[in-house]
């Protein structure tokens, strides 16, 4: 599943950026409270708590009560607001079902507009753009401050949304559902409170869903312990449990993917910010634990293939007992039928392996074909893979020499994919 971006507002995004030379000149001069552990700064690794937000939030203050006293400050601020705001801004968007969604923040619109053009039209210098939702108008009509988050839609007929919404862009979110073909939000549709939640469509009429269910729901991070099946029309507090962490994990997170050739249920619980326990989830859902590095990311699947980008070595043995190493930062798969069957993984495919001077930095897929991002001598190059004969074909996409390319978006029921190139 892919959520949209979650941009920060106008004002929000000011100031890190004015921030971030004064935060450098001045590291050195600031104290963090101290920690219980051996490392007195081990609590800052916890990058979403509270404790560290609120330490941020102090350690701004202080920088920013200095920069304003510069005479020059004025006038790099206007400079900085003038770039966010620039009509001349590239559109970034999402492609679905033949349309690039794009959220858009400029001058006139400060809490932004969530619209979409058709690709044939995204292709012009000036689109024309369907609104879908104004957030300045939004938050004028219920007098809320509405920041928008994020969305996620139902493929793959991607016309009911799931919103969410921030109130002054904290953390938590409120989120509610939105009809794409009427522009508005579904009456008695499905509603969950402001908190740190985290859900994935299953269908039409039923939510993956973590969110705050009460006593001994939420981690001590503030973020979901348990994952539960949610059905329209019922009571939250009456979804079913699915799986349920421990209170030290970060979070428990699950989701359903959806492709043309299936849907496929995975659950991953956060020990840490860095290590994670993965799970296949089966259609009686009963979970099969993936046996992957802790720290190893899962990216879906693919013609029956699962995606794994490693962040270590890896060593495992195949069928005929035989060693097999991965190395740190590859891109690789495994056929999810067979792991399945047999419960463990004995074949892996390499899709891209690093060097010395390439590394991997994204991949995504579309109907017919996975794309990844790598960077080869600080200039980026995209490349297509599609399996088969049980191995990955591998081609590079053709792009001038001369600049630096990136995958935006791609969609899982259609060829069409999002390039960035810069030169």
């Amino acid at each position: 599943m892919r959520l949209e971006g979650e941009p920060m507002s106008i004002l929000q995004r000011q100031t890190p950026i004015v921030l971030l030379a004064a935060l450098t000149m001045i590291a050195g001069c600031v104290t963090a409270p101290s920690g219980k552990t051996g490392d007195p700064y081990l609590w800052l690794e916890e990058i979403e708590g509270e404790k560290a937000l609120s330490w941020v939030r102090e350690q701004n203050g202080h920088s920013l009560s200095h920069l304003e006293k510069d005479n020059r400050f004025s006038d790099y601020m206007k400079t900085a607001q003038k770039i966010l705001t620039s009509d001349d801004r590239i559109p970034y968007g999402r492609i679905r079902n033949g349309y690039v969604y794009n959220f858009w923040q400029d001058n006139k619109n400060v809490r932004g507009l969530w619209r979409r053009a058709r690709l044939s039209e995204y292709r012009k210098k000036n689109p024309a753009w369907e609104v879908l939702l104004d957030l300045d108008k939004l938050a004028e009509v219920e007098k809320e401050n509405w920041v928008y988050k994020r969305v996620s839609c139902l493929p793959p007929e991607n016309d009911r949304c799931l919103l969410f919404l921030s109130r002054g862009g904290k953390d938590a979110t409120v989120i509610r559902e939105f009809n794409l073909k009427t522009k508005d939000f579904v009456k008695d549709g499905f509603f969950i409170p402001e908190g740190k939640t985290w859900l994935s469509w299953y269908d039409k009429n039923t939510l993956l869903i973590g969110t705050d269910f009460g006593a001994d729901s939420l981690t001590q991070s503030g973020y979901p312990m348990e994952q539960r099946i949610w059905k329209r029309g019922t009571p939250l507090t009456e979804a079913k449990l699915l799986y349920k962490g421990q209170k030290t994990d970060v979070g428990v997170w699950a989701y359903r993917s959806f492709r043309p050739e299936g849907q496929t249920v995975l659950l991953s619980r956060s020990i840490s910010f860095y290590e994670s326990q993965n799970f296949y989830v089966k259609p009686n859902m009963e979970l099969v634990e993936i046996p992957v590095p802790k720290d190893a990311e899962i990216q879906g699947l693919f013609d029956g293939e699962m995606i794994v980008q490693t962040k270590s070595p890896w060593k495992i043995r195949d069928e005929k007992g035989a060693h097999l190493d991965v190395k740190s930062g590859s891109l690789v798969s495994f056929s999810a039928a067979k792991f399945l069957r047999s419960g463990k993984i004995e074949e892996i495919k390499e899709i891209f392996v690093p060097s010395k001077r390439a590394s991997l930095l994204g991949s995504s897929t579309s109907e017919n074909a996975l794309f990844y991002s790598v960077l080869d001598n600080v200039k980026g190059k995209v490349f297509r893979a599609k399996f088969r004969g049980n191995r990955w074909r591998i081609q590079p996409v053709k792009i001038p020499d001369n600049g630096s390319a990136s995958v935006v978006s791609a969609d899982d029921f259609s060829k069409d994919v999002l390039i960035s190139f810069q030169s």
